[in-house]
């Protein structure tokens, strides 16, 4: 878990590769970037109440074995899921006005999708609602 915190302005884990448990980013007033490049395969990923947040970039996961959590980050801009192909549990994209871009074109399969995201287009909630239940 990281959060809450004051002084943290970015989460960079260029290693780490699998986590069995959560990844958890909460409550931090000032990070501005989550960045996870080589993160491939997660339990569960929460990333809620961060509101400088701006990019959120884990280009290499896969899959999530639970529920993927991208909650009340009101600064949030952009999130990079290039390579996602299923999460076992819920999809939440919520509390984030400013989000204009997702990508997450690989995505097969989510057990469900909840998405409340006024800037992004239609086409892509849609396409992700589109995975939920498959």
């Amino acid at each position: 878990m990281i959060g809450p915190t004051v002084a943290v302005d970015e989460v960079s884990l260029g290693a780490l590769r699998t986590v069995g448990g959560a990844v958890r980013v909460v409550g931090n007033g000032l990070l501005r970037g989550v960045y996870l490049p080589r993160l491939e395969s997660a339990g569960r990923i929460e990333i809620d109440g961060n509101p400088a947040l701006t990019a959120i970039a884990l280009p290499r996961l896969t899959a999530v074995r639970g529920a993927l959590r991208v909650t009340d980050n009101a600064g949030l801009e952009r999130i990079d899921l290039a390579a996602l192909a299923s999460i076992a549990g819920a999809l939440v994209v919520t509390g984030a006005p400013n989000l204009a871009a997702v990508e997450i074109d690989q995505l097969q399969r989510a057990g469900s999708v909840e998405i409340a995201a006024p800037n992004l287009a239609p086409e892509a909630i849609e396409r992700l609602r589109a995975a939920a239940g498959r």
